[in-house]
């Protein structure tokens, strides 16, 4: 005798499994979800790593431990405006002036100061993408956590529905069984 064809007629057997599968798919796709959420978060950990490195060049500027005289741009830039000057100063014949000292130191301040404020606002835009990248980071991991908590309930719900099917079937069986025992008292 096919017990399954007997008792399916009562009502349990599809409506638990479906809610069990329900839920245990639930909870897959969230894990999926999750794991997709924190690929892209760790993708995004280099530019949180540049931030991080740019925060740190910056706080070295504000407290007086970075020499912008070693950077290649500035030194570039007051070799060109020396060699200039220095151009000028030989074609107008006042080299050894004090003058020409005069304008070399200016060119040198002003090159320091100038490269220093651009450095200064590189680290600055580095520092902010660093910190975009973290909180983007952070919303995806936020996000793949929220997949999985509404999976995790989604399956308990179809757990839950699953021994709630089971228990009326049980009632049911017992009040046949009850029913046919009645039969012969």
């Amino acid at each position: 005798m096919n017990w399954g064809k007997l008792l399916d007629p009562l009502g349990m057997t599809k409506g638990s499994k479906y809610a069990a599968q329900g839920g245990q798919a639930s909870l897959d796709i969230a894990q999926q979800q999750k794991a997709l959420q924190d690929a892209n978060a760790n993708s995004l950990w280099g530019y949180t790593q540049l931030g991080t490195s740019a925060a740190d060049q910056l706080k070295n500027m504000l407290s007086g431990n970075f020499d912008i005289k070693s950077d290649p741009t500035y030194k570039a830039q007051l070799q060109a405006g020396t060699d200039a000057l220095s151009a000028a100063g030989a074609a107008a014949g006042n080299l050894g002036s004090g003058n020409f000292a005069s304008s070399l130191e200016a060119l040198g301040q002003n090159i320091y100061a100038q490269n220093y404020g651009d450095q200064f606002n590189r680290f600055l835009q580095l520092a902010g993408l660093g910190e975009g990248a973290q909180q983007t980071a952070n919303e995806y991991r936020t996000q793949g956590l929220n997949a999985v908590g509404q999976g995790t309930a989604n399956y308990y719900a179809g757990k839950q529905q699953a021994a709630n099917d089971q228990s009326k079937y049980y009632s049911k069986l017992l009040g046949l069984g009850i029913k046919g025992a009645s039969l012969f008292i």
